[in-house]
């Protein structure tokens, strides 16, 4: 009886505490399962950031199949994070050499094709493809498998040192170690769920981290219209066919538009505005 009691009474509290709001976000930060499986994304910086930063590590490499969902603008709750990955995975970490390193990117690349000097994102999916956080890197796309990485340099300067008695701490998952042929990884006392709930709190204004942290090489994947998100291509080509037009409206009223300054100023027979 006195337990039913206490039951009835606390259960305001937890749900109140279960409702509590984690943050707040101003974006869309798009994390879509078919993105991240083959390019970087808003969402998978900013769990790798967290991640990084939950370790206290100098790089973190996430294995883009664990993002399911996205982070719609507005109030987030800590609920709202189930629907972000496949599950509450655990994080390691592990010191490597840069060698190391790279070997892990290399597999994390290896399944990347082109097609008609883009990315074929279908054939290049797969649950490895890195998020990344603490450095950047170039991937030569069109270079045969193991040989992608060109170069690696750390978010907070420096080109990562090639001694071999020179580690770094990376923090990854377990599919990260077990694909990469990795051992000695130490799992941490905490998930990447609650590694990024902990990194959200109290933030009012989330904005997605929107640095360039894999500058692909040899496609044409780094251009403009590549770079802008699926969701807004339509929006886009309406803004540009409106601008073009009312560029051509005006070209019909006046047709030295997108002439040279001085073409109108030419004279031709019976022309008596014109002048030298």
């Amino acid at each position: 009886m006195l337990a039913a009691f206490l039951l009835a009474a606390l259960s305001p509290l937890c749900t109140a505490a279960e409702e509590a709001v984690l943050c707040i976000s101003t974006e869309y930060i798009d994390g879509e399962r078919g993105d991240t499986l083959w390019k970087e994304t808003p969402l998978g910086r900013l769990c790798a950031d967290a991640a990084l930063d939950a370790a206290d590590a100098d790089v973190c490499i996430l294995p883009g199949g664990i993002f399911v969902g996205n982070i719609p603008v507005g109030e987030l709750h800590e609920r709202d994070l189930d629907s972000v990955f496949s599950g509450d995975t655990a994080l390691y970490t592990i010191r490597l050499s840069a060698e190391e390193l790279k070997e892990v990117l290399e597999t994390g690349f290896s399944h990347v094709s082109i097609q008609e000097e883009y990315i074929d994102s279908k054939a290049s999916a797969w649950e490895g493809y890195p998020q990344i956080a603490g450095m950047t890197v170039e991937l030569d796309a069109p270079a045969p498998s193991g040989e992608r990485v060109r170069r690696m340099k750390l978010s907070k300067g420096g080109v990562l040192s090639e001694q071999e008695d020179v580690a770094y701490i990376l923090v990854c998952t377990d599919f990260v170690l077990r694909t990469a042929r990795l051992s000695g990884g130490t799992q941490m006392g905490v998930t990447l769920q609650r590694a990024l709930a902990d990194y959200l709190r109290g933030e009012t204004a989330l904005r997605a981290p929107s640095d360039t942290r894999i500058s692909v090489l040899g496609t044409n994947d780094n251009s403009l219209f590549a770079s802008i998100p699926h969701y807004m291509l339509i929006p886009v080509a309406a803004l540009l066919f409106i601008i073009r037009y009312f560029l051509n409206q005006r070209k019909k009223t006046d047709p030295y538009i997108g002439l040279p300054d001085d073409f109108n100023m030419l004279k031709y027979p019976g022309d008596d505005a014109a002048e030298f």
